[in-house]
């Protein structure tokens, strides 16, 4: 078991609820374990938010506390964002789960001839070919783009997808699952192609503004650019500077150490807990939110696949998946040098946010822990709260926008 930490030892701030008490006692705990300086939470139970709190710090050098409105990197939580927004285009008829990738990418020719072969649902499963084991990932190694391209660091989003076009596969695609950002990198210039609009705003006015989502945008590398409201990120206790990526001087990892401008559809979202949870009411099935998705499309999404026959939890079509009695659980992390999320639905009609501004050394332990003292904290509940807190946590930061990769 973790060891208690009395919340006055951390900094708690949104509406306190005492039935739901023994989750500000598993962050505080967690954080403490871990050193992590600040953390938000949102959980919510029959589609109404329940439970909406800040925990330590969002800058440690200010003292500002995190709030449950802070905004932080959601990392591989992006995934979902762009495989709701593929499905979307499906249930629409604006695309076939089973058509080719390349028929998307006009102009372009790859290197392997099984790249021919990959298809939409491919992309969305990780089962595109490429294998992480064997393969440096393109987003985290800049540099070798760069110089496979002749071109200077950092590259962009069009010199990505030419790299990952010329390079090898690992295995025909739809033969296993491999977990890789490659194929969400991909989606992104899918979802171009299709609606002939950049992929942050056709998110952003077609998925996440009927969910009255106001906060979710395409987050910044350095801290300059970042959005108002917007946490700050520190690197586990002891880690290293690295190289920026815009130059020769040394960073922090997460403020310079990778490029999150291309990471958009795969991993560059930012987020607040609260607007996690809105989103996933628009394919949760409850009706008490709008609906993004109708429930044939969220059963096509959270299929078994054809290479899992057997195994107790699955990736399906952008989230995992853990079928149960009377149900399922779907699930996803996220995680980047500075930020750690994660996002559950439990088969009972509960749901949780959670976003860190520090990841772990160890994450995967982290994870563990994580997923035990957040899951055993809903089975403590004997009494769920009548209130909604959705209309007392929303938050603006303003309008950007990007030019498209094309």
């Amino acid at each position: 078991m973790l060891a208690f930490q009395a919340p006055a030892q951390v900094p708690v701030t949104g509406q306190p609820v005492p039935q739901l008490s023994q989750f500000d006692s598993a962050m505080i705990a967690l954080m403490e374990q871990y050193q992590i300086p600040g953390a938000a939470l949102a959980v919510a139970r029959d589609g109404r938010l329940v439970l909406a709190r800040g925990y330590g710090f969002a800058d440690t050098a200010t003292q500002q506390q995190a709030e449950p409105n802070t905004i932080f990197r959601v990392a591989s939580l992006s995934k979902v964002v762009t495989a709701v927004t593929i499905m979307k285009l499906f249930q629409n008829g604006e695309l076939n789960l089973d058509d080719r990738l390349i028929d998307y990418l006009p102009g372009m020719t790859p290197a392997d001839s099984r790249f021919n072969n990959i298809t939409i649902r491919h992309l969305l499963n990780h089962s595109g070919g490429w294998d992480n084991t064997n393969l440096p990932d393109p987003l985290f190694n800049p540099q070798l783009v760069a110089n496979s391209l002749g071109i200077a660091s950092p590259p962009g989003q069009d010199d990505i997808l030419r790299f990952i076009v010329a390079s090898p596969l690992q295995f025909e695609p739809g033969q296993r699952h491999s977990y890789t950002n490659h194929g969400f990198t991909l989606l992104g210039h899918v979802i171009e192609s299709v609606t002939v609009q950049d992929y942050e705003t056709y998110v952003r006015e077609s998925i996440l503004s009927p969910l009255g989502i106001s906060c979710m945008r395409l987050g910044s590398t350095l801290p300059q650019n970042r959005a108002r409201g917007e946490s700050r990120y520190y690197d586990f206790p002891g880690a290293a500077p690295v190289q920026s990526v815009f130059g020769t001087q040394n960073v922090a990892r997460p403020d310079g150490g990778f490029h999150l401008e291309t990471f958009d559809s795969m991993g560059g979202w930012i987020s607040t807990a609260p607007d996690l949870l809105r989103f996933l009411g628009g394919f949760d099935g409850h009706p008490i939110r709008p609906d993004i998705l109708t429930p044939a499309t969220i059963a096509v999404m959270n299929a078994r696949p054809s290479y899992a026959p057997s195994a107790n939890v699955y990736y399906a079509l952008g989230v995992n998946v853990r079928p149960v009695n009377n149900g399922y659980i779907a699930f996803h992390a996220g995680s980047l040098p500075g930020t750690f999320s994660y996002l559950v639905r439990l088969a009972n009609g509960t749901s949780y946010a959670v976003i860190f501004n520090m990841r772990p050394q160890n994450d995967d332990a982290f994870l563990t822990d994580l997923d035990r003292e957040l899951f055993n904290a809903t089975q403590a509940v004997t009494s769920w709260p009548e209130h909604d807190l959705f209309s007392e946590n929303s938050c603006s930061t303003g309008s950007r926008r990007r030019p498209a990769r094309r």
